[in-house]
């Protein structure tokens, strides 16, 4: 799920927009779909509020325990980035959110020239069949 938020997050950034609205779907192994819409009040292409937003939707979708078949992530409403009007809050940081697009749109860079597998979150690396435990 990570995963596929963050290529969500990647393509929305490389085409320079942002979504209002994210879907959730899920296919069993019986072909029966059933997918969930959050709408947000504020657009973004962040991947770590996709994440939030699709973990979340997963968790109210899935029973736990029927195997699936599919999954998938989607945003719907785009805007163009430069579009994007903000209520300003108090509460909000706009510094760290400053921050956050300067490192993801480094990293985008870097992919770009360098190719996908260049950087990489955490989350995606998998530990190796026949490694040691340190």
């Amino acid at each position: 799920l990570k995963i596929l938020a963050n290529s969500v997050a990647n393509r929305l950034e490389k085409r320079n927009l942002k979504a209002y609205t994210f879907t959730v779907q899920i296919r069993y192994h019986d072909f029966k779909t059933v997918s969930k819409t959050r709408t947000l009040d504020n657009p973004t292409d962040d991947d770590h509020e996709i994440n939030r937003v699709a973990s979340a939707l997963f968790d109210d979708l899935y029973d736990g325990e029927t195997p699936v078949r599919l999954l998938g992530v989607g945003a719907s409403k785009l805007i163009k980035a430069q579009e994007e009007v903000r209520q300003l809050s108090i509460f909000d940081d706009y510094d760290e959110e400053e921050k956050k697009h300067s490192v993801n749109k480094l990293v985008a860079s870097l992919q770009e020239s360098f190719g996908d597998k260049i950087i990489n979150k955490g989350f995606t690396l998998t530990k190796k069949p026949n490694s040691p435990d340190k």
